[in-house]
């Protein structure tokens, strides 16, 4: 599982991922846990693509001035699958 840091938005971010075939997985860990909760999930996910984020202000993500809102989220993890280049549907 790679694991990454970048500025996104203008957000230092952190994420962890693991290539594979078929739909990507996007796993939102939620608000005050880091990626490494749902590391020892990945083994069990076959070998599908993964993609953790960690929330700003958790784990290895800068808080900056990041005010919280679904469409914020979401542009967020949008950034963040660009940025790997990842252009398909996510599950």
């Amino acid at each position: 599982m790679g694991s990454e840091e970048a500025v996104l938005g203008g957000l230092h971010l952190r994420f962890a991922y693991r290539n594979g075939t078929g739909t990507p997985l996007l796993l939102c860990n939620g608000i005050g846990a880091n990626l490494e909760l749902l590391l020892p999930l990945i083994p069990e996910l076959s070998q599908r693509p993964v993609l953790i984020v960690d929330m700003p202000g958790t784990g290895g993500s800068a808080s900056g001035l990041f005010w919280p809102s679904p469409r914020r989220y979401a542009r967020m993890l949008v950034s963040v699958l660009e940025h790997l280049g990842w252009r398909a549907p996510v599950a």
